[in-house]
C-alpha cells in the first residue's frame, strides 16, 4: 500500500532516475520485511528472537527512508534514511550472532541465509552515503546509487532464496551455486572500485559474468524445484515466474559487464535500469519470495496439524 502510494506519487517515465528509487523503496517497504517473515517460518529460526524483534519494527525505518527521497541529498534526507541504517545493522548483527559462520560449518543454507543479512549492511552504509550527498572514490552519483540496489537485492535477496533452494535440494551441484552468488555479489562490487581506480574493466566484466551464471543457474534450480513441488502450484508459479525474470535479468547484467568489449547500443544506466532493475525486482524477487513463503507457511501449518492430531 504504501509503495504504491509512492510509486503513484513519485513515478515520471521508466527511463528516468524515479523508476530506479521506486524499484529500491520495494526492498525495505515489502520485500526484506517479507523475507524475515520466511525465515521465521523455518524451524531453525522461528524462535530467534532477535529476527523476530526486526521483523515486528522494521516499517517505520522503511518508511523514513522512503521520506529521505523528498529532501535534497544533504543533512535532512541523510538523517531520515538513519533508522533504515541502524535497521541494516540490525539485521547483520543477528546473521553474525546466530553463528553461520563459526558454528555452522558444514550448512549451506544457513551461509547464504547469513552472508544476504550481512550483505544488507552494505546496501544501509551506502543508502546512507547516497542520501547525504558523499561520492567515495569520485564515484558518479549514479553509481552510488547502485550500489544500493546492488546490496539490497543481489546482496540480500539472491543469497537468501539460494540458501532456500539448497536447503530443498541439497546436493553438491546447489551447493557451488550458492557460493558462486555469494562470491559474486562482492567480485562485481569489487570490479567496479577497481576500474573505477583505474585498472581497466576486466575483472569487472568477469565477475559480472560469474554473477550472472551463477544466479542463471540458481533460476534453473528454483525451476526444478517448482517442477517436482507441483503439487504447490501457487508457491510453483511464483517461483518459475521469478525463475524466468531472473534469466533475462542476469543475461543482460553480463552484457552490461562486457560493455568495454561488446557495446551494446543504448543499453546504458537508464536502459538496465529499467530493464534489468524491473525483471530483478518486479520479476525474481517479489515472485521468488513470494513463492518460498507461501511453501514455508503451508508446510508450517501441515506440521502444526499433524503435530496437534498425533
Amino acid at each position: 500500500m504504501i509503495w504504491s502510494g509512492w510509486t503513484a506519487y513519485s513515478f515520471q517515465y521508466f527511463l528516468h532516475a524515479s523508476w530506479g528509487r521506486i524499484l529500491l523503496l520495494l526492498a525495505p517497504l515489502f520485500i526484506v520485511p517479507l523475507i524475515l517473515k520466511t525465515i521465521l517460518k523455518i524451524a531453525d529460526f522461528a524462535e530467534n528472537k532477535l529476527i523476530q524483534k526486526i521483523e515486528f519494527r522494521i516499517l517505520l525505518p522503511a518508511i523514513f527512508f522512503a521520506v529521505s527521497f523528498l529532501f535534497e541529498k544533504g543533512f535532512l534526507a541523510a538523517l531520515f534514511s538513519a533508522p533504515w541504517l541502524i535497521m541494516t545493522v540490525l539485521i547483520a548483527w543477528a546473521g553474525w550472532k546466530t553463528g553461520y559462520f563459526f558454528n555452522q560449518k558444514n550448512n549451506t543454507a544457513k551461509h547464504a541465509i547469513g552472508a544476504g543479512m550481512i550483505y544488507l549492511l552494505v546496501g544501509g552504509v551506502w543508502a546512507f552515503i547516497d542520501r547525504i550527498g558523499w561520492r567515495p572514490l569520485a564515484y558518479d552519483p549514479e553509481i552510488v546509487f547502485l550500489t544500493v540496489a546492488h546490496f539490497h537485492y543481489a546482496g540480500f535477496v539472491l543469497p537468501i532464496v539460494a540458501g532456500f533452494v539448497f536447503n530443498e535440494l541439497k546436493d553438491t551441484f546447489s551447493k557451488i551455486v550458492v557460493y558462486g552468488i555469494i562470491s559474486g555479489v562482492l567480485l562485481v562490487a569489487a570490479g567496479i572500485v577497481f576500474t573505477q581506480l583505474g585498472y581497466g574493466p576486466n575483472l569487472e566484466s568477469i565477475a559480472a559474468w560469474w554473477l550472472a551464471l551463477s544466479a542463471i543457474l540458481l533460476a534453473f534450480l528454483q525451476i526444478k524445484i517448482s517442477i517436482n513441488k507441483s503439487g504447490k502450484i501457487l508457491a510453483a508459479i511464483c517461483w518459475s515466474l521469478g525463475s524466468v525474470a531472473l534469466v533475462g535479468g542476469m543475461i543482460l547484467a553480463g552484457l552490461y559487464g562486457m560493455r568495454h568489449v561488446f557495446p551494446i547500443p543504448n543499453l546504458d544506466i537508464p536502459m538496465m535500469r529499467f530493464l534489468h532493475g524491473s525483471a530483478n525486482v518486479l520479476g525474481f524477487a517479489m515472485f521468488s519470495v513470494l513463492g518460498w513463503f507461501f511453501y514455508f507457511r503451508e508446510r508450517k501449518l501441515k506440521t502444526e496439524i499433524t503435530f496437534y492430531q498425533k
